[in-house]
């Protein structure tokens, strides 16, 4: 995280379905918005498992909220 916490996250890129272009995070199997920071901030990295980026198809299990991307974490 950079300082201030002002760290952001893409998965398409500049253009997006949404105006805003941030992912969703799902932080084990709890949706906890766009916001990487917020997402950062739940989890130690020494406790994180695995990381999966979904996009496309993958993502559309979330919907329209999964139209940037979904990034899911999972903690130990």
């Amino acid at each position: 995280m950079n300082e201030g916490g002002t760290a952001k996250a893409k998965v398409r890129g500049a253009s997006s379905f949404h105006s805003e272009t941030e992912p969703l995070f799902i932080v084990n199997g709890t949706d906890v918005g766009t916001s990487y920071v917020s997402a950062a901030n739940l989890v130690a990295a020494m406790e994180i498992v695995s990381v999966r980026v979904l996009k496309g198809p993958d993502a559309s299990l979330y919907g329209v909220r999964g139209g940037n991307g979904v990034v899911v974490v999972k903690a130990r």
